[in-house]
């Protein structure tokens, strides 16, 4: 590994586990969550600033990762890709979960057989 692909590694390692400088800014962009003021810390002479937040509902993370699977499978995005994105152990669990967001699905079927024997 590069010195460059290492330094790039260990930056995003610091913000997927630091929601406080990766995700949580995002949902305040998306209107989810409000910043509701600013807490100073010192680091020797110099004062950094840090937003603080609202307090997220306990169960944000589900309500936000099941909002992303219902928008990406009504847009016809493939279970699978939906199942991988999820980090899901097959697209049956997905389905599972998902399936009455697919309410097109064997209607495009239908369709392709039906222009197929026109």
């Amino acid at each position: 590994m590069s010195p460059r692909s290492a330094a790039t590694a260990s930056s995003e390692d610091h913000l997927r586990d630091n929601p406080e400088r990766s995700w949580k800014p995002a949902l305040v962009t998306a209107g989810v969550l409000r910043q509701v003021g600013e807490k100073a810390e010192s680091y020797g002479s110099r004062v950094r600033l840090h937003p603080v937040y609202e307090r997220s509902r306990p169960d944000m993370f589900h309500v936000l990762r099941h909002t992303f699977a219902s928008v990406q499978l009504e847009a016809g995005e493939s279970i699978v890709s939906v199942a991988t994105w999820l980090g899901h152990s097959s697209p049956k669990v997905t389905l599972d979960c998902y399936a009455h967001f697919m309410p097109g699905a064997g209607k495009r079927g239908l369709a392709a057989m039906d222009t197929w024997l026109v």
